[in-house]
């Protein structure tokens, strides 16, 4: 952090209040859910945006235009292979400030036949990044597509079409667990009413869809619930068609060995390393995604795994390489070409840590690209 003192109200207030209600401790879960969501001052919550230069993080999307035109071809793919419905509903759970939605529905727009057939919903917990993605994504081609905004995946019923999530799920609370005397105990932050320290609460024997691992003693994990529960959602409501889930993270043993204290980041201003106990709501908080659980909830919830790849090897497949040299040809002048050269460099050489998971609803077989070789 910047050494200044920690902001009074907001989300320090709040994280007050349940820390008394529940004996001066609460469940890192519940602390996350606060410092990120909370509306009297989560980071989401408030007015600064967290993305872009003036923000905390940039995500892919902020790149260029390649990366949204990559993802839309495949959205295209998964159209074409449900027999192109009329309406196809294209949902983004987490859309941010729209910058994704923008590139995506306007290469929709350019390569469809009949963009009208497509409805693209919004799924955004925070009332003003709803806001700041409404305003930012709608110009264009991209304004002959339909669209709305839904509070929950299961707000209309059962639906035909592809479920998109870029860095979403990172940003699910979670639950922290410490391994110690031989067993798993949830993580707790004791609150002073100013700042946290870790303790210590419950022990856990299960949890979620997959077993814990028997763990060396002091090891951190993290296990989002939160998560589990919305790829069960989308399962209950994706009637045909697909969920692309695109983060930073790795299979359970992958984290395991590279996150042995676990993974909870801070971001403040693109500056990583601050105490995530400090000054809650000024920061934004993360937890790499554990994808070998993510696995095995899509399995539960009788989603059909497509593919699981590296995001570099999955955007190859859909046809970055395309996509750039369209950019390439098109661009006015030297300077711009440069600039669609590097982004694009930067897709494949700085998101070593990201992973693409596809999943397909059940009954309806969906094909995944090939990797190139």
């Amino acid at each position: 952090m910047d050494g200044s003192p920690p902001p009074r109200g907001g989300a320090v207030d709040s994280i007050g209040r349940w820390a008394r209600v529940q004996g001066g401790a609460l469940p890192w879960e519940r602390y996350m859910e606060i410092a990120l969501y909370d509306p009297e001052g989560g980071r989401y919550q408030q007015r600064d945006s967290p993305f872009g230069r003036s923000g905390d993080f940039y995500t892919a999307a902020h790149l260029g235009p390649a990366f949204g035109r990559t993802i839309a071809r495949w959205v295209l793919s998964i159209d074409a292979q449900l027999g192109h419905p009329d309406p196809f509903r294209l949902v983004e759970l987490g859309p941010g400030d729209g910058s994704l939605a923008r590139d995506l529905a306007d290469e929709i727009a350019r390569r469809s036949d009949a963009p009208e057939r497509f409805e693209y919903v919004f799924i955004e917990r925070s009332e003003t990044l709803r806001r700041r993605a409404l305003e930012g994504a709608w110009a264009g081609p991209a304004s002959r597509l339909r669209r709305s905004v839904q509070g929950g995946i299961g707000d209309r019923g059962v639906f035909v079409g592809a479920v998109v999530a870029n860095e979403l799920w990172d940003a699910l609370p979670a639950r922290s667990l410490i391994r110690t005397g031989g067993v798993w105990r949830e993580r707790t932050v004791v609150w002073n009413g100013e700042r946290g320290a870790w303790g210590l609460g419950e022990v856990v024997s299960a949890i979620g869809y997959a077993p814990l691992p028997d763990d060396e003693e002091g090891t951190v994990r993290e296990v989002s619930l939160v998560g589990e529960s919305l790829i069960r959602a989308v399962a209950d409501h994706l009637g045909a068609g697909a969920l692309l889930i695109l983060d930073y993270g790795g299979t359970t043993e992958e984290l395991g060995v590279r996150h042995p204290t676990g993974s909870i980041s801070t971001l403040r201003r693109h500056r990583a390393g601050g105490d995530p106990l400090d000054a809650p709501g000024t920061s934004d908080l993360s937890v790499d995604v554990d994808f070998g659980r993510l696995r095995a909830a899509a399995r539960a919830a009788g989603l059909v795994e497509m593919a699981y790849r590296s995001q570099t090897e999955a955007l190859a497949a859909w046809g970055l390489g395309e996509v750039a040299e369209e950019l390439r040809r098109a661009a006015p002048n030297d300077a711009e070409r440069v600039r669609t050269h590097l982004a694009v460099k930067s897709l494949g050489f700085g998101f070593e840590r990201f992973r693409a998971l596809e999943l397909a609803a059940p009954g309806r077989p969906l094909r995944a690209r090939p990797t190139p070789t």
